[in-house]
């Protein structure tokens, strides 16, 4: 069953929670309010796609540590940080820590919707490479090792021949564990298998990085 993108709202303030939910509705943007972090903790896991908008200062902990706290727990979606003020040392702090971006209250209402439409726009796209990657993964571990010492040279864009000439086996061998390999990975073409390779790595990196 297919989720709605929903923007996840963690704010104490209660009549701004209110006024921001329908400013969302009114845009057919659907969005749940928590008055402290714990409360959105407690409702993991998120929907996806989905955003969070955290007021940089709640009870029980700070946005930033609140979203920590979700990287911790597995959530990856964008965070948008909410303040009266923007402070410059805030700001760096929080895109330095992987936040998505900063807006200022009270909101600006376009500002806003822009502003989450694109967070829920970059979270879609980011959940359709995880999964990419997952499925290269699951693919991956399904392979002999035989299998995993020729997908090594394909990723390489080698052809059969030269694989057969490095690994010295019959060409005729080099095809039939590809063919087998691309079965397990659900693809016909070495370019798709080193696109979702590519995904794969690319991801590993951000995640080493963070």
């Amino acid at each position: 069953m297919k989720s709605f993108p929903t923007v996840y709202i963690v704010n104490p303030d209660t009549i701004v929670n209110s006024l921001t939910n329908r400013l969302l509705s009114s845009v057919n943007i659907f969005s749940r309010d928590f008055e402290a972090p714990s409360e959105l903790l407690h409702n993991l896991p998120l929907s996806s796609p989905s955003c969070v908008l955290i007021s940089l200062f709640l009870p029980e902990m700070n946005g930033i540590e609140l979203m920590m706290r979700l990287r911790k727990q597995g959530v990856h979606s964008p965070c948008i940080f909410a303040s009266p003020k923007i402070d410059a040392e805030l700001v760096v702090k929080a895109m330095n820590s992987g936040g998505y971006s900063f807006i200022k209250k009270p909101f600006d209402h376009m500002e806003l919707i822009e502003l989450v439409q694109s967070a829920l726009e970059y979270d879609e796209k980011s959940s359709k490479y995880a999964q990419a990657s997952l499925n290269y993964i699951r693919s991956r571990d399904k392979l002999t090792l035989r299998e995993k010492d020729i997908l090594d040279l394909l990723l390489k864009d080698l052809s059969a021949m030269k694989i057969a000439t490095l690994l010295n086996i019959s060409h005729r061998t080099v095809e039939n564990h590809r063919n087998k390999i691309f079965i397990k990975f659900g693809i016909n073409k070495t370019t798709e298998l080193i696109r979702l390779f590519t995904i794969y790595d690319t991801l590993k990196n951000v995640q080493r990085a963070g």
